[in-house]
């Protein structure tokens, strides 16, 4: 015998979250509205999804632009890593000269060391 849908687990991992992010939208957009809200200081749901659709196109390029960006810095990451893990392990001294920043960065959060990588 089937089980109902709604008593599904996999149904319900994708269903309770779905409802909550709908009420939190629901709810967004009353409060905005109830309390008139300028759109630059909190924008509705529905202008923010009216911009999207307005700004489409630039919005789309500058999505590329960012996504050629992390792809090829991915690539240079993985490069220079691979560099430098060949480089430990066939240099001693390199090993132990670098080994306690590259566990003081590795324990350290990411956004703890961003703002000294900006500088």
């Amino acid at each position: 015998m089937m089980k109902p849908l709604a008593a599904n687990r996999q149904f319900q991992q994708w269903l309770f979250p779905a409802l909550v992010a709908i009420v939190m939208l629901l709810l967004w957009q009353f409060l905005v509205t109830i309390f008139n809200v300028p759109a630059f200081l909190v924008p509705s749901p529905l202008v923010v999804v009216q911009s999207l659709a307005q700004n489409f196109p630039s919005l789309f390029m500058s999505l590329l632009y960012t996504m050629k960006i992390t792809v090829i810095s991915f690539a240079v990451a993985i490069v220079i890593g691979s560099v430098i893990a060949f480089l430990l392990v066939q240099n001693r001294f390199i090993e132990t000269a670098l080994f306690p920043y590259i566990v003081f960065l590795q324990v350290t959060p990411i956004v703890a060391i961003a703002p000294l990588i900006i500088i």
